[in-house]
């Protein structure tokens, strides 16, 4: 199995030449009925720099996300945990501070200092 890193699915997601290179690729990769790993942390990353970087607003940003996250192309680090955390998000909260109540929440953790 191969990782995707941030910046490969970020350049995927652009309309660019180098898009399309990563688009054959990932046709290949699934041909040869192969999944592409993704960490919990490039999907942080990921909202981070499409919020940040890019400009987008939430809603677009949830839409690739939540794109991302069913396609069967990829295997998907935690995936239960990124879908709440996504539909916190959806609601306004910070995917990062989503990620981490779901956590807090699953530890039982009753304050934070």
């Amino acid at each position: 199995m191969k990782a995707i890193s941030t910046k490969t699915l970020l350049d995927f997601f652009t309309n660019t030449e180098e898009s399309k290179k990563i688009g054959e690729l990932f046709k290949k990769i699934e041909r040869n009925k192969e999944k592409i790993y993704v960490s919990k942390y490039t999907v942080i990353e990921v909202v981070y720099i499409l919020e940040k970087s890019f400009g987008l607003g939430k809603d677009k940003v949830y839409y690739i996300i939540k794109t991302l996250l069913e396609d069967r192309l990829f295997k998907i680090d935690d995936l239960r945990i990124l879908e709440e955390a996504l539909s916190i998000y959806k609601e306004g909260k910070d995917f990062l501070e989503a990620l981490k109540g779901i956590e807090y929440e699953k530890h039982r953790i009753s304050e934070v200092l």
